[in-house]
């Protein structure tokens, strides 16, 4: 059986990867805290490991692995230092491609961010996750595997973690009776739907065998951006929200991009385009939350 081994599998991206996966026919085996709740994964098929247990010792368990995904990351906010922030960015994916190499599993897919250094906004997991790119590239340049950088735009979708800007926008948009504060809103950002990253991920995993090794550069979004008020203001309509959108409240951040924007020739060329509609995909994502916001009454 085709197998594959999702790092942070129950993450907000990884949990669709997972599902996407088992449905295409994979044995996945998700890599997680050992505090994380996989129950639901492990009912649709998941095998789920530490991440505290070395790789090498769960890859002879199940023998032949054709595929290897690292979705797992710390983003270094209030609640996450550094250490934790290059352990979980850098050190674990970094063990988890040694291993790859060593037993020459296909392909490695790292999943990367669209921020540049340029931007403070949590540059710390920037910086993270641009050093992972370069131990990538060092790693599999002599090797038979392809590290696969998938660079993300702006996903979103259900089960993504409170506190974040769109579910922020959402739970705002369904229960605030107080004026909703932004910046002007002006700024143009590619969003993608989370169901078309974990089937550009399963994109790539299909075609691990045509890959060359070393490293291979995509990037996953839409390739088209909106702007952030234009979006914010369709979650308004579709959750037919009576809050109050204050745009220009508060102020943009420093060197934020004014337009960021997918390439996706790369992709595009493995068959790969995306398949849900911004308007779609938040009508889903609000449906889900609403559906979670009744269950906690």
């Amino acid at each position: 059986m085709k197998q594959v081994i999702v790092i942070g599998a129950s993450g907000f991206i990884g949990q669709h990867v997972v599902r996407h996966l088992i449905e295409g026919g994979w044995q996945v085996h998700g890599v997680v805290r050992a505090t994380s709740d996989v129950d639901e994964l492990c009912q649709a098929g998941m095998q789920a490991h530490a991440c505290d247990i070395e790789p090498m010792e769960i890859i002879r368990k199940f023998g032949e692995v054709d595929a290897i995904v690292h979705c797992a990351a710390a983003y270094g906010r209030e609640t996450t230092g550094i250490s934790s922030v290059v352990e979980t960015n850098v050190l674990l994916p970094l063990r988890w491609l040694v291993a790859a190499v060593t037993v020459q599993v296909k392909i490695f897919i790292h999943l990367d961010t669209c921020f540049s250094l340029s931007y403070p906004y949590l540059r710390p997991y920037t910086l993270s996750k641009k050093q992972m790119v370069a131990w990538g590239a060092e790693i599999t340049n002599s090797s038979s595997t392809c590290f696969a950088n998938l660079q993300l735009q702006h996903p979103f979708g259900p089960g993504d973690r409170p506190g974040k800007f769109i579910p922020w926008v959402i739970e705002q948009c369904l229960q605030s009776e107080q004026p909703v504060k932004l910046t002007e809103g002006t700024q143009k950002k590619d969003f993608v739907y989370v169901a078309d990253v974990a089937e550009a991920v399963t994109c790539l995993v299909d075609h691990r065998n045509t890959l060359e090794s070393g490293l291979a550069e995509f990037q996953c979004g839409r390739g088209d951006s909106v702007t952030v008020r234009q979006f914010v203001e369709t979650i308004h309509r579709f959750a037919e929200s009576a809050a109050e959108l204050q745009f220009g409240a508060i102020s943009q951040r420093a060197n934020e991009p004014e337009i960021s924007q997918a390439d996706l020739s790369a992709l595009n060329r493995l068959g790969w385009s995306p398949q849900t509609s911004l308007e779609d995909g938040l009508k889903k994502t609000i449906n889900a939350a609403k559906n979670r916001l009744r269950f906690q009454e």
